[in-house]
């Protein structure tokens, strides 16, 4: 967002630049001279100055631009550009809504696998304990009990798994918010598809998005 809203300045100074080419400008250049004696001479009766002990001398230009298509084309576009530029700051700040609303979605999902991963591992436990109980029993086999323990343990890997993701979209989720801890996140609302499904509907919302607008 701040690079984006640095882009608003160098925009309004590119038009002040646009604008340099068409105000009158004033040109100047003087010099100023001190010799340590002046140059005379003297001829009869007639006396004269070659050089003098102080000099000034200069001048000014003064340039009014007339006719200067080029220049107003480049008003016309720096003007667009900082309107550009304004669009573009409000297209990155829904970039980053965006962006957290998906990194709520997937923190949301990933608690919910987490819990899917917990019933998991009880439920291979079970299936582990009762195969060892059969085997016990004389009723199982070696290789049911061997089966039910791999199957836990996957569940249990799978479960480990599922924090790590879990964390790190919590991770993600605080980084977009501006915050330093793991935020969790609420139940989300109930959410229905809007009702209204007029092509124009859709039509007019995307002529209200700052990145087609700045497009």
């Amino acid at each position: 967002l701040t690079a984006a809203r640095a882009e608003i300045d160098k925009a309004n100074a590119q038009l002040s630049s646009a604008w340099a080419h068409l105000v009158p400008t004033l040109a100047g250049q003087f010099t100023y001279t001190h010799n340590d004696h002046a140059d005379t001479f003297r001829l009869a009766n007639v006396e004269g100055t070659i050089r003098r002990q102080e000099n000034l001398s200069g001048g000014v230009t003064l340039s009014v631009p007339l006719v200067a298509p080029q220049a107003w084309a480049s008003v016309g576009a720096a003007r667009r550009g900082i309107d550009v530029a304004k669009l573009g700051v409000d297209n990155v700040r829904d970039r980053l809504l965006l962006a957290t609303a998906q990194a709520y979605w997937v923190a949301v999902v990933n608690r919910d696998l987490v819990d899917i991963r917990r019933n998991q591992v009880s439920a291979t436990r079970e299936h582990r304990d009762l195969a060892r109980a059969r085997l016990r029993a004389g009723a199982g086999l070696r290789l049911d009990v061997v089966r039910a323990d791999t199957e836990f343990q996957e569940a249990l890997q799978d479960l480990l798994t599922a924090y790590v993701a879990f964390d790190n979209a919590r991770d993600a989720l605080g980084a977009l918010i501006g915050s330093d801890d793991l935020p969790l996140p609420s139940d989300p609302a109930t959410l229905a598809p809007p009702a209204d499904t007029d092509p124009r509907t859709l039509d007019d919302a995307a002529s209200k998005r700052a990145d087609v607008r700045a497009a």
